[in-house]
């Protein structure tokens, strides 16, 4: 069964974000330009395969558009975390 509700916008983004994995994209998924054009439209399975693929959850390709990532929070180095313990010893 085709779900004709899958977000374009959602699979354009995926394709600009993952640009190194473009080819290995149009091999497993030889139709993914199509569901971007919608010419064709993916199937369960096919969106199950592509959210174990790209690591999203299944239901971001019914969002208008991917959540923004989270980005890690910098490490301090030692100095930092030191001088930061003295000031508020000071206090």
């Amino acid at each position: 069964m085709k779900i004709k509700i899958v977000s374009k916008n959602v699979l354009k983004q995926l394709l600009q974000r993952n640009k190194r994995k473009k080819n290995t994209i149009k091999k497993k998924f030889p139709n993914f330009q199509k569901w971007i054009n919608n010419e064709d439209y993916p199937t369960y399975d096919q969106l199950l395969q592509l959210s174990q693929f790209f690591n999203i959850p299944f239901g971001y390709f019914f969002l208008e558009k991917l959540p923004r990532k989270k980005r890690k929070k910098k490490k301090e180095n030692k100095k930092e975390k030191n001088s930061r313990k003295k000031t508020r010893k000071k206090i």
